[in-house]
C-alpha cells in the first residue's frame, strides 16, 4: 500500500516538474480510472495553490473524478471485488 502511495507521489512530482518546465503532459494509466485521476489531481495540487484550499479541492474532485465517471461506489464498497479506497 505504501509503495503505491510512494509511486503515485513520485509520478505527481515528475508531472508537476514537467508542466512547470513548460512541457506538455498526457496522463493515461492502464485502465484510466484510478491512477490517471490521482496523478492529474495531485499534479494540480502541487502546481496551483487554489486546489490546496477547501473549495479548490472540492472543485478538483468534481472535475477530475466525478465528471469523468470515476467508480466511487465500486471503490468504496468493501464487499465489492473492486474495493480500493482512494480517499482516506
Amino acid at each position: 500500500w505504501l509503495v503505491h502511495v510512494k509511486m503515485t507521489l513520485r509520478g505527481a512530482k515528475i508531472l508537476a516538474h514537467a508542466v512547470d518546465s513548460g512541457s506538455p503532459v498526457l496522463v493515461h494509466c492502464s485502465d484510466g480510472w484510478d491512477r490517471t485521476s490521482q496523478l492529474s489531481a495531485l499534479g494540480q495540487i502541487l502546481l496551483d495553490p487554489y486546489y490546496r484550499t477547501f473549495n479548490g479541492f472540492a472543485r478538483l474532485v468534481e472535475k477530475d473524478f466525478c465528471s469523468f465517471g470515476h467508480m466511487f461506489g465500486r471503490r468504496s464498497d468493501y464487499k465489492s471485488s473492486e474495493y480500493s479506497p482512494i480517499f482516506l
